[in-house]
């Protein structure tokens, strides 16, 4: 998260501020209120009489079989025989793809597979995995993350050398959806060994992916399982309620991977602002077992920490046009802290973005939401008049929105990565034809693309500028198509939403030809 050095500079309004702070600080103690009670899922012990293996690699499944394969190649690589190691799937009802053939094609009988009973949910089902589990230290494996070579024999011989600790984790890569390293974790420590402190860095924020991190069964039966309330933050929440008790051990070699792509809980949950939501619960659930000597401390920096990166999404969905994400990451990042810093940046956001001030100045007395939906369609009313705000370079596509999503999401993830990466990127627009299809549902396509590609190392040299063209009449097609320079042709083509477009005669260009430095300079000559 980057670090802000702001000022009030032009900020107004400062009563209505006030009146909000008073609101959001009611809203925070009712949310307090239902915390009361905290369910810590308890986990029954092992009881077997045969010696039990030393690691459980439990890999929890729902829909998007995309990655499995490779997740399960990668453990499979790696595996010691089935007295050492159990390797299982643990299945929420998938109602998309085939997850058992695909464990019995790539496992041989080597990795077992279970099907609940019944949909259990993302943290009902790491519960399950944890139940299953009939190793020493367990492994919830995510079903489209990744081990590398040595990830087990690694953490294998620093419990071995430290056999009261209660977890053990590596350093990992963030990597996008074909692999490729995006971004490297923290190097807590140069040499294998216990991390000093550490209780006081995890409460502070979030430093471990669970395709990094195995934990002691003992510990979960000791210390219940993942907690539904904290939601998308229960991990986080779980290695704080761990470091609270026990000690972490950490492997400096990077052995482990997350994946980031556009079908990840992370992309849902930014939208929804449930991110943040959710990860001010796992604060406020940590601090009833946080030693008092840092539980208030730690937990309001945690707090201030997760406003400011709350506004550094807000204001990246504002580059992107995502009005309504970037107020929602707002409303919650409030929720979580208004401290000096993040008042100022609040201020600084509000100056620098027209929209968002006319918004916020609209519902810091009134956070009905159905008045904020109602603000924001108005807004985005007065821009969508056909005032695409065009740019030197348009460009328009037609694509056929019956296809399969991730055949959609290819064509339009490879054309808004060479636009975005082009030279003349700032001088680009893009419009997208949503014929047949709603407004939100490609908005949402679109969103997690953006979202995706922003996590790259791209050196994108603009943001991408897009509209959608959804609901023209013939008229202001025929207004808009004269200033179209190229219809970029794709494999998924809509050709009667072009037929009735009436935009044949567009010149034709293809993603590939975005390539060649000057291909748009050539094209007008």
């Amino acid at each position: 998260m980057n670090k802000h050095n702001t000022s009030v500079g032009n900020m107004t309004n400062n009563n209505q501020l006030n009146n909000f702070e008073v609101k959001e600080s009611l809203i925070v103690s009712e949310q307090k209120a239902e915390l009361n009670v905290i369910e810590f899922p308890q986990i029954q012990q092992v009881i077997k009489a045969e010696k039990r293996p030393f690691w459980s690699i439990i890999i929890p499944t729902y829909n998007n079989t995309k990655y499995l394969e490779q997740t399960l190649i990668a453990v499979l690589e790696q595996a010691p025989s089935e007295e050492v190691m159990q390797i299982e799937v643990v299945d929420d009802c998938s109602t998309e793809g085939d997850v058992e053939e695909i464990v019995k094609r790539v496992g041989f009988g080597r990795i077992s597979f279970y099907r609940n009973a019944q949909n259990l949910g993302l943290i009902g089902n790491w519960n399950a995995c944890i139940a299953r589990a009939q190793g020493d230290w367990v492994h919830i494996l995510h079903q489209d993350d990744l081990v590398m070579p040595g990830f087990y024999a690694k953490l294998q011989a620093g419990i071995e050398q430290q056999p009261n600790i209660g977890a053990a984790f590596c350093r990992y890569l963030f990597v996008n959806e074909e692999g490729s390293k995006l971004a490297e974790s923290y190097l807590h420590r140069e040499t294998p060994g216990i991390i000093e402190n550490w209780l006081e860095r995890i409460v502070e924020k979030q430093q471990i992916q669970c395709s990094s991190i195995v934990v002691k069964r003992s510990v979960y039966e000791q210390l219940g399982g993942y907690c539904p309330q904290a939601g998308y933050a229960a991990d986080w929440e779980m290695w704080k309620r761990i470091a609270s008790r026990y000690q972490f051990w950490f492997e400096p070699e990077t052995l482990a991977a997350y994946r980031s792509h556009p079908f990840s809980a992370t992309s849902k949950y930014t939208k929804s602002g449930a991110n943040i939501a959710d990860t001010r619960r796992a604060i406020e659930i940590s601090e009833s077992y946080l030693p008092k000597h840092i539980a208030v401390e730690a937990s309001t920096r945690a707090r201030e920490y997760y406003a400011l990166y709350a506004f550094d999404i807000a204001q990246q969905m504002m580059q992107l046009g995502y009005l309504e994400i970037a107020v929602t990451q707002i409303q919650e990042g409030l929720k979580c802290s208004k401290s000096a810093k993040v008042m100022n940046l609040l201020a600084e956001l509000l100056t620098k973005y027209k929209d968002l001030f006319n918004v916020f100045t609209s519902i810091f007395a009134d956070t009905n939401k159905e008045n904020i939906s109602a603000t924001i369609n108005q807004i985005r009313e007065q821009e969508q008049k056909l005032a695409f705000d065009l740019k030197d370079i348009n460009l328009i596509v037609f694509p056929d929105w019956q296809q399969p999503e991730e055949l959609i999401y290819q064509e339009l993830s490879s054309l808004i990565k060479n636009i975005i990466t082009h030279p003349s990127a700032d001088k680009i627009k893009l419009l997208i034809d949503n014929t047949g299809v709603l407004e939100e549902n490609v908005d949402f396509i679109i969103f997690n693309i953006v979202f995706s590609l922003f996590e790259e190392d791209l050196n994108a040299t603009a943001e991408p500028a897009i509209s959608l063209t959804g609901g023209l009449t013939q008229k202001q097609w025929q207004g808009l198509l004269p200033k179209i320079s190229n219809r970029v042709a794709l494999n998924i083509d809509n050709f009667a939403a072009i037929e009735g477009a009436k935009a044949k005669n567009i010149p034709v260009c293809y993603v590939e030809s975005f390539k060649i430095p000057d291909f748009f300079e050539k094209s007008r000559i």
